[in-house]
């Protein structure tokens, strides 16, 4: 019995690297292309625009929120297996999504793309709902918040093109 607990936190501790690798990575490319053109970005006519720190503070919780939910489906092997095999590519193509959009619209300034991307990155996540709901109801509830936040972010980016 003790042999499986440990191994037990052991694999929890190892998801849990992984899920915080894939996060880091997120971030810093993400971080790295959104300063790139800054100055452009600001130009931009931007209405109904939050604040920055709405921004910084809101994928702070996001990514937080989008952690818990990849660890709880990573903890639930067989669970996952039996009803949603894709689980785990799911999360890894919105992390590609959630970095290309930052490469389209401030590294490339292509707006147009970059909007496209937010409607598949959408779909990435309605994907992970559905099929985390199969898997576990709070990790699929944990993603609310993110559908929520990006279906916004669409409609900012909306008003960015019409206006610009």
């Amino acid at each position: 019995m003790l042999k499986q607990i440990d191994k037990a936190k052991i694999k929890r501790a190892f998801y849990t690297g992984i899920v915080f690798l894939l996060v880091v990575c997120v971030l810093v490319i993400s971080a790295t292309f959104s300063n790139v053109n800054v100055y452009w970005y600001v130009s931009l006519n931007k209405p109904f625009h939050p604040p920055y720190w709405v921004y910084l503070f809101a994928w702070m919780i996001l990514f937080l929120l989008i952690a818990i939910s990849a660890i709880i489906i990573l903890s639930k092997k067989e669970t996952r297996k039996e009803h949603c095999p894709y689980a785990l590519p799911l999360y890894l193509i919105n992390a590609v999504l959630v970095s290309l959009y930052s490469i389209l619209f401030f590294g490339l300034r292509a707006i147009n793309l970059a909007f496209i991307e937010t409607i598949f990155t959408l779909a990435s996540i309605m994907l992970m709902i559905w099929c985390n709901l199969k898997v576990s109801k709070t990790a699929a509830y944990l993603l609310i918040p993110y559908l929520l936040w990006i279906g916004y972010t669409l409609f900012l980016h909306a008003m960015i093109i019409f206006s610009n």
